[in-house]
């Protein structure tokens, strides 16, 4: 968000975020089937698990672009700025999580 990217550059995002989330999603498949054990199907709860987060990640995404809106329509300055603003403050976040719990 900070730098242009051109359409190949886009793609590779795009490719790279499918394949760190299948990834991470398999990682959380193990460590799911761990906690409910070898008999216990995880379709199941892996199913509910990521609807829950699915609808999370919509109700996050519709508030800020609610915000946005208003941001836009209202102080009326340009997108770019709250886009800049948002992509640090969420960089910052995740380098306080990740130091929290020492990266893994």
């Amino acid at each position: 968000n900070f730098f242009p990217r051109t359409a190949q550059q886009t793609k590779f995002h795009y490719g790279f975020s499918l394949l760190f989330g299948l990834i991470h999603g398999m990682g959380f498949s193990n460590y799911l089937k761990i906690l409910l054990g070898a008999e216990t199907s995880i379709l199941k709860p892996l199913f509910a698990f990521n609807l829950g987060l699915e609808i999370g990640q919509l109700l996050i995404v519709s508030i800020y672009f609610i915000i946005l809106y208003l941001y836009t329509r209202f102080i009326h300055q340009n997108h770019q700025y709250w886009k800049i603003s948002l992509s640090a403050i969420a960089g910052i976040i995740a380098v306080f999580l990740m130091i929290e719990t020492r990266f893994w």
